[in-house]
């Protein structure tokens, strides 16, 4: 399943997210704790709401992978965490 796949793409990323979110609450930056948690919901959301059936070739789908999967979440909290 294509969208099976792009859940495993986006684990890596929610698990980094995962980690920093630790380390914001850990030093009480409980804005920054909020600001991850929105990115991860937008990570959860993207691949939800996908309908496979919009596409007819599976090239098609892989034209529209959403591009929230490729932040750089490292480079986005560094400075933060």
């Amino acid at each position: 399943d294509i969208k099976e796949g792009l859940r495993e793409f986006r684990k890596r990323s929610l698990v980094s997210l995962d980690t920093m979110q630790q380390r914001a609450l850990v030093t009480n930056k409980t804005t920054v704790v909020d600001e991850i948690e929105a990115d991860k919901q937008l990570l959860r959301e993207c691949i939800n709401n996908i309908d496979p059936s919009k596409f007819t070739k599976g090239t098609d789908f892989r034209k529209y992978i959403p591009d929230i999967l490729f932040v750089d979440y490292l480079a986005k909290y560094k400075s933060k965490v």
